[in-house]
């Protein structure tokens, strides 16, 4: 019996001793990640104070109030940028000018024809023609390229090179 109670005495002595050595173990990770642990806070903390000593959270904040605020102005100019497309469409861009000798007694190519169209080819051709006794403007509707009133051929070329120079001018827009 008595060599039952050393070795009793020796298991819970082996024992003790090997539940130290784990305590000491458990201990010495404790504080390695309680070290860690106050890095990470100092390092939370910091990230979270910003560089100008404002929160993060009120910095992100504010982000996305001005990005929503930009959204808004962006959105304000895309209405007006349509709208003035839509004006800009209809300004006349095709603005020709055909100089001609109405007349064979007169010097010089004194009479025109001028087109000014918009996009749709819709405007107007104005045409003065100078003789030596008098000068005389008309004005014709175009609507299309093609007027309701007898066009002549100075006034079609007008039309014409004035529907061109929308061509070229809105090919360069794109």
């Amino acid at each position: 019996m008595n060599r039952l109670t050393n070795l009793d005495i020796y298991s819970f002595e082996f024992v003790f001793w090997a539940l130290f050595i784990v305590l000491i173990i458990t201990l010495f990770f404790a504080i390695l990640f309680f070290i860690r642990l106050r890095k990470l806070e100092c390092r939370y903390r910091s990230m979270m104070k910003g560089s100008t000593g404002e929160s993060l959270e009120r910095i992100v904040l504010q982000s996305l109030e001005k990005s929503e605020q930009l959204e808004n102005e962006v959105e304000e100019l895309s209405a007006r940028c349509r709208a003035l497309e839509r004006i800009v469409k209809q300004i006349p861009k095709g603005l020709r000018l055909v100089r001609y000798n109405a007349f064979q007694q007169t010097g010089g190519d004194l009479s025109y024809s001028i087109a000014l169209l918009d996009d749709q080819l819709n405007g107007v051709v104005l045409t003065g023609i100078y003789g030596r006794e008098e000068g005389r403007t008309y004005a014709k509707p175009v609507r299309a390229g093609e007027s309701s009133y007898h066009l002549s051929e100075e006034e079609k070329e007008a039309i014409k090179q004035a529907s061109l120079n929308i061509k070229k001018i809105n090919k360069l827009a794109q």
